[in-house]
């Protein structure tokens, strides 16, 4: 009797184990499916759909984090037709943009000024030169690298060669005037 007992323990032992392992299964809720977000990015060499494109995917809320990758397509779309009107299309993003909360105002100017304006922001927007003249080396570098970002904004994108000769050549004066004071500064 003592086996049957046993026997018949472990059968409802069983039947209980599974009753709760199925009732668990059962009462869990599944994990919602990942939600995949549509962020494409402008292409072609339409640029008025370029820039609709644009600003249709940082409409959309997940997709405001690729307003860089964005604004860098619509500088490779735009080199393909290249106006001064592009200019006056980026301003309109950049205002659209700051006025949507995606970017700041602060970002907003610097990234017009990097790419189609003769003034850099990689200079400091204090004028104590000899507090700078540690760090004279990267800042030029720096500059050096904006005037690469106003080629393209410039000329490549709007074809603005005055503007970005002004640049160039003020940029130019900037090393020199630099380099000058520092040396001054050095000798103090």
């Amino acid at each position: 009797m003592k086996q049957i007992l046993t026997g018949f323990s472990k059968m409802i032992l069983l039947s209980m184990a599974i009753s709760l392992i199925s009732v668990g299964c059962v009462s869990q809720k599944s994990p919602p499916p990942d939600v995949v977000v549509n962020c494409p990015l402008p292409s072609g060499y339409l640029v008025d759909q370029a820039f609709s494109t644009a600003r249709s995917t940082l409409s959309n809320p997940p997709c405001r984090y690729q307003f860089d990758a964005v604004f860098a397509t619509l500088l490779t779309v735009c080199e393909g037709a290249p106006d001064m009107k592009n200019k006056e299309l980026f301003s309109e993003l950049l205002l659209w943009a700051k006025g949507e909360g995606i970017i700041s105002s602060i970002q907003a100017e610097k990234y017009y000024t990097r790419y189609f304006s003769h003034r850099f922001v990689s200079l400091p927007d204090t004028y104590q030169t000899c507090s700078h003249c540690t760090g004279l080396k990267t800042m030029l570098a720096n500059c050096r690298e904006e005037l690469k970002n106003k080629e393209q904004g410039l000329i490549k994108v709007c074809k603005d060669k005055a503007t970005y000769a002004k640049a160039s050549d003020d940029l130019s004066k900037i090393e020199v005037i630099l380099e000058a004071t520092c040396r001054s500064c050095a000798a103090e």
